[in-house]
């Protein structure tokens, strides 16, 4: 692992597990990724009863002997929990503390369609997609697995109203048009990426797959079953021709057909 970043973080974690606090801890990722992180960070999430106070997780670090660059609640919000970072054998390293309370709040009303719309840069569908593929390296209770459980099966009414969710958003193209009409090549790309993303969340509810963020979309796009006919060939050439003023009215045209083709797949849930 690169610079035993594995090793000394287990050997953090040790120390952290030690909290009567601290229920559950989790990797983002599996431990395989450590072995060649290629600039990639570290997202450990720990989860509570109830998270300890900045002064405490200060004194845990310390018996750790985490010193590396390490910075106390860098960020505080519902979304990103309580964020420490270290920065371990000179690779970045964010601990993200959560109430285990909130966080299965947080997954139900997302299974049940109640969280479909992104907040920010964060896409609460995508919280279920970091759990299906975290790595269990602390489990009191056994209450983290059960939350991987949960997400294991993808409810066919998230599907179906995630679907007609994002579809539904497709149908404003007003500010798509403006742009066309004025050859307006930067506002034309603000108001595609926004179309981009229903899309593309669209694309990944009929599939039945969480949408984790932006990053590899067009890869993970690629290995879906249900998906328009050259797909990614016709995204890149929307893209392509959303470049130029003269061609913006050829990737408007392209984007219609493409949603088109989108709404009628055939498929069920």
């Amino acid at each position: 692992m690169s610079e035993n970043v594995g090793s000394r973080l287990l050997q953090v974690l040790d120390v952290l597990k030690e909290n009567q606090d601290v229920s559950a801890i989790g990797l983002c990722g599996d431990m395989h990724r450590l072995e060649n992180l290629d600039g990639s960070d570290i997202d450990i999430f720990v989860f509570c009863r109830k998270v300890p106070v900045e002064q405490g997780r200060m004194e845990l670090y310390n018996r750790a002997a985490l010193h590396e660059k390490l910075a106390c609640t860098v960020f505080d919000n519902a979304d990103w929990g309580i964020g420490d970072y270290a920065s371990l054998c000179n690779t970045d390293t964010w601990f993200m503390y959560f109430t285990l309370e909130a966080m299965v709040s947080e997954i139900e009303r997302t299974l049940s369609a109640g969280n479909l719309a992104k907040r920010g840069y964060f896409y609460p569908i995508g919280r279920c997609a970091t759990l299906m593929e975290m790595t269990v390296l602390h489990d009191k209770d056994g209450a983290l697995q059960a939350l991987k459980d949960r997400v294991s099966d993808y409810p066919d009414t998230l599907a179906r109203s995630s679907f007609e969710y994002h579809l539904d958003n497709l149908e404003d193209t007003e500010d798509l048009e403006r742009a066309v009409r004025r050859k307006d090549v930067l506002f034309y790309h603000f108001a595609l990426d926004l179309a981009l993303d229903h899309f593309l969340q669209a694309a990944f509810a009929i599939n039945k797959t969480y949408f984790p963020s932006r990053k590899r979309s067009l890869e993970k796009l690629t290995g879906f079953e249900l998906k328009p006919q050259d797909c990614s060939a016709r995204l890149l050439h929307i893209v392509k021709w959303g470049a130029c003023p003269d061609t913006l009215a050829q990737s408007f045209e392209s984007w219609l057909e493409l949603v088109q083709d989108l709404k009628k797949l055939d498929w069920q849930t």
